[in-house]
Formats: structure tokens, sequence, C-alpha cells
């Protein structure tokens, strides 16, 4: 059975929001442990107590592992933003994946983007919208959903984004916090791409103002 200070690790884990207002300090470490007690239901006062040690002992031993803070933001500082408007996706049957390889090609030769994801058991197609016709005639009744009026963002990052832990954290964490949706997101080493709907395109480009 887990003890009390596990209990106030794993809930604090949970709660990205949380984990960074204590690794700040300017969280209120007694007001936390209430709020932690009443979560978990604890009701002893030594559990309490023993609650707000172990926040205050997790704090330290955050701020040890939080030291790479300035090297992301460092580098979103320099990222490059590319966007493309007017996508949409498609999800279909995995199933009917060999039937898109021509349109897959004659997309290309147009110069136009299209990225196939693979699932388990469905698979993804991303374009620009004037091929939705052609990709549905060819997909037909083995179409699950199709997402329009979509925007295609790619942040073009340095090549040290494969070296510094939680760049991709704090960017799925940035758009959260300004309310935008992540519909899909795909990497391709310096290369991270976000399908967010196109209202959100703006707050966006906003949000990753650093």
């Amino acid at each position: 059975m887990p003890t009390t200070a596990e209990l106030t690790e794993q809930y604090v884990m949970k709660h990205p929001s949380i984990k960074d207002c204590l690794v700040k300090g300017i969280i209120n470490y007694s007001s936390l442990s209430r709020i932690i007690a009443k979560e978990l239901s604890v009701e002893k006062k030594t559990s309490k107590e023993a609650i707000l040690m172990a926040v205050i002992r997790l704090k330290d031993k955050l701020k040890k592992e939080s030291t790479n803070e300035e090297e992301i933001i460092n580098l979103m500082k320099n990222n490059e933003l590319e966007f493309k408007n007017k996508v949409f996706t498609i999800i279909a049957e995995k199933t009917a994946l060999p039937k898109i390889v021509d349109v897959e090609q004659e997309i290309r030769k147009e110069g136009d983007p299209i990225y196939i994801i693979e699932g388990t058991k469905s698979f993804t197609v991303i374009s620009s919208i004037k091929h939705l016709g052609k990709l549905k005639n060819v997909l037909k009744n083995q179409i699950i959903r199709i997402n329009e009026n979509l925007a295609l963002v790619t942040i073009k990052s340095d090549r040290d984004i494969e070296k510094i832990k939680g760049v991709m954290a704090t960017m799925c964490t940035t758009l959260y916090e300004h309310d935008i949706n992540i519909v899909d997101l795909m990497s391709c080493w310096t290369d991270t791409i976000f399908l967010i709907n196109e209202q959100d395109l703006q707050k966006l480009m906003e949000a990753m103002q650093y």
C-alpha cells in the first residue's frame, strides 16, 4: 500500500500546473496540503502533517530536477513558424490504405503537402482541402471521420531539440494554456507539426512568442 508521501507525490505529478507552481515556490504549502488531504479523503491530523512534509520535500526534489527550463525557453525563442490554412483530415479504416497510393502520388506531383499517419486500426490523411473530393471518392464507405477548416503549423527548431528534455511538453502546455485544441501532431527531427482549428491560428502565433 502506498505511503502518504507516495500518494502526495502521485497527486502533484498528475497536476502539471501545481507541479510548476511548486517548483517556482509560488504556492502555499499548507493550502496545497489541505487540498490534497481533501482529495485523498485524509482525516487524521498526523496524516495531514505527513502530507505537508511530503509537499515540502517534493518541492526540493523537483527543483533539483527542473534545471533545463532556461534551455527550453532559449530554444523556443529561436523557433521559426510556418503555417498553411484550408487543410483537412480524413480518418479511414486501415484496410483502405492501399487505395490512396495513386492519389498520394498525384498530390505530391502537384507540389501540395500530404501526410499519412498509420495507426493500428486506422490511418489519417492530412492535405489541402482541394484534394478532399478525390480522397472521398476513393475511400467512400471506409471513411470514419472528416475534419475540415484546419491549419497546419510547422515549428522549426534548432537541432538541439533532440537533446533537451521537456520541449514537446512545453509546446503542448503552452497551447493548452491558450485554449488551443491540438487536433493532431507529428514530428520529424527539428520540425514539430501541429494541426489546429483555423480559428485558433492567431492565438497560436501569439502563444509561441517567447
